[in-house]
């Protein structure tokens, strides 16, 4: 469409890019402007038409402190390999702690979520709860309510964690 529109516009590509998905698509559309959620994310692609890089930040009041949390353990996040849910259930275990899990399925997540974490879950049924996809207010209280949030990604995030 930009090339068929010409108007001003730059794209941002929100998450890891992954070479093999992406490298046809970098070489094909080489004048796209791209803007970059961190100079980290640039690092797979440093020749590609990057104009900025803007970070992501969330505003300090958006979500509710609690001086007093609930003794559990929250993973927020979406359900993937990299994500690594079967580590965060292990930490709860070892520690004897409830955790909470509120995530998102991807379609092309599901045969994983099925094969590894599904049967996690039904081992972990008495400290684990899932909850699934949160949002707004329901994410406010998911997160207010723990004194330790779980989601480590491994690899290298786009945000150079």
């Amino acid at each position: 469409m930009l090339r068929q529109y010409k108007c001003k516009s730059v794209t941002t590509i929100h998450g890891r890019l992954y070479t093999p998905d992406l490298k046809f698509l970098f070489e094909e559309y080489e004048e796209v402007p791209l803007v970059s959620i961190s100079d980290n994310q640039r690092l797979p692609f440093p020749d590609a038409n990057w104009q900025a890089t803007v970070y992501h930040g969330l505003p300090r009041s958006l979500h509710t402190f609690r001086s007093r949390p609930d003794n559990y353990l929250a993973f927020l996040g979406r359900i993937s390999p990299e994500k690594r849910l079967d580590r965060a259930i292990e930490i709860a275990r070892l520690s004897g702690r409830h955790l909470k899990v509120a995530a998102k399925i991807y379609p092309e997540e599901r045969e994983y979520f099925a094969q590894v974490i599904e049967p996690l879950l039904a081992q972990s049924h008495s400290f684990v709860e899932f909850v699934g996809e949160v949002g707004g207010q329901e994410k406010d209280e998911f997160l207010e309510a723990r004194p330790l949030c779980c989601f480590r990604s491994i690899g290298q995030s786009p945000l150079g964690w």
